[in-house]
């Protein structure tokens, strides 16, 4: 994610450079959605697998 952030920011300034290269500010604004789009699915994946691992660690000490 944060490579498609530094991408997005370089295609933003290419797009500012010169009005030929505009169509590269939509694909930076398509990676900010995705972007955003991408973080509840990572959050769903990543929270129940740290409480997964938690348990597992808890369950092997006692």
């Amino acid at each position: 994610m944060v490579v498609a952030l530094v991408a997005s920011f370089v295609l933003l300034a290419v797009a500012d450079a010169d009005v030929d290269n505009a169509a590269y500010g939509y694909l930076a604004i398509f990676l900010w959605f995705a972007i955003f789009g991408a973080i509840p699915f990572l959050l769903g994946l990543g929270i129940p697998g740290v409480v997964m691992t938690r348990r597992v660690r808890q369950q092997r000490t006692t």
